[in-house]
C-alpha cells in the first residue's frame, strides 16, 4: 500500500470518528431536549387539571368529562387521577402507537419519559394526585426527523472533509513523486531539476537536497563523459602532432580489408625518418 493511500486512509478515519462523535453528542442533546419538552407539557397540563379538579374533585361526571376533554384535545398516553388513599378515581390511557418511525430506531432510542405529576386540592384538603404522561409518538417522529437530518449532514461534511483532504494530500506529496521522477530520469541519464518548490519545510528540504544532488551527479557524469571522449579521441591520434597514429591506421586497413566491394584497391606507403626514434627518446615522447 502506497504512503498516500495509508494516509488518506488515516485522516479519513480520524474525520469519520470526529464527525461520528459530533453526530452522537447533537443527537444526544436533541433527544434530551425532546424529552424534557415532554416532561414540561405534561407538568403543565397536570398543574391545569389539578386547578380545574379542585373545586369539582368530588363529581365523577364533571372529574370525568374535564379529563376527557383534555385528553383528547392533545398527545398523551395516560391521564390518572387517584385519591389520597391510593385508589383510582379516573383513569384514560391508549396504547401507544407511532407511525412513520422505524422499529429499530424505537429499540434503541429511548426518551425516558417521567410521569407528571400534580396535587388535586379539595377545598383544604388534599383529594388526590393527578398523573400525565405523554404520548412519545410525535415526539419520536421528530426525534428521527433530527437523525436523518443529521446523517444527511453527516454524510455531505464528511464527502467535504474526504475530497478536501486527498486533494490536499496530493498537492502535499506531488513533491515525492517529483523526486522519483529526478531518481528515474538519473538512471536514464537525464538530469531534471525541480522547478516547483514546495512551501512545507520538510518537503522543502527533500526537494532542494535532491536538486543539489542531482546538479552533483551531472557534473560529475559530465566529467566522466568528457574524460572518455578525450581518451577515445587519444587512442586513435598522437598527442603531441595531432595526427593519426598507428592505431587509427590498423583499424582503418582493417575495415579496407574487410570490405566487400571488389573496386576497393590502394597502396600503402610506409615513410620512415632517420633519426626519429632519438629525437623521441630525447624530447621525452613515447
Amino acid at each position: 500500500m502506497s504512503l498516500f493511500k495509508q494516509i488518506q486512509m488515516l485522516v479519513t478515519l480520524l474525520l469519520l470518528v470526529m464527525l461520528a462523535v459530533v453526530l452522537k453528542v447533537n443527537f444526544d442533546n436533541a433527544r434530551e431536549f425532546t424529552a424534557n419538552q415532554l416532561f414540561n407539557t405534561g407538568k403543565n397540563v397536570a398543574n391545569v387539571l389539578a386547578l380545574a379538579l379542585g373545586p369539582q374533585a368530588s363529581d365523577p361526571a364533571l372529574t370525568e368529562t374535564t379529563i376527557n376533554a383534555m385528553f383528547d384535545g392533545g398527545h398523551f398516553e395516560a391521564i390518572t387521577l387517584t385519591r389520597q388513599d391510593g385508589s383510582m378515581a379516573y383513569q384514560r390511557s391508549q396504547k401507544v402507537m407511532i407511525d412513520g418511525v422505524p422499529t429499530m430506531f424505537l429499540k434503541y432510542v429511548n426518551l425516558h419519559l417521567p410521569v407528571a405529576e400534580a396535587k388535586v386540592s379539595s377545598g383544604w384538603s388534599i383529594f388526590g394526585t393527578i398523573r400525565v404522561k405523554g404520548h412519545p409518538g410525535p415526539f419520536y417522529i421528530s426525534l428521527w426527523e433530527t437523525f436523518r437530518r443529521l446523517c444527511l449532514l453527516f454524510v455531505i461534511l464528511a464527502g467535504i472533509a474526504i475530497c478536501a483532504s486527498y486533494l490536499m494530500l496530493r498537492l502535499l506529496l506531488r513533491s515525492l513523486a517529483q523526486i522519483q521522477l529526478q531518481a528515474e530520469a538519473i538512471s536514464n541519464h537525464e538530469f531534471v531539476i525541480n522547478k516547483r518548490i514546495p512551501g512545507t519545510p520538510e518537503l522543502r528540504k527533500v526537494v532542494l537536497a535532491m536538486n543539489t544532488m542531482v546538479e552533483k551527479v551531472q557534473q560529475i557524469f559530465n566529467r566522466q563523459l568528457d574524460s572518455i571522449k578525450y581518451y577515445k579521441k587519444m587512442q586513435f591520434k598522437d598527442a603531441l602532432t595531432g595526427l593519426y597514429n598507428r592505431n587509427y591506421f590498423l583499424k582503418q586497413l582493417g575495415h579496407f580489408l574487410e570490405s566487400e566491394d571488389e573496386n576497393a584497391h590502394g597502396q600503402i606507403v610506409i615513410i620512415g625518418m632517420v633519426g626519429m626514434e632519438k629525437s623521441n627518446i630525447s624530447t621525452g615522447h613515447p
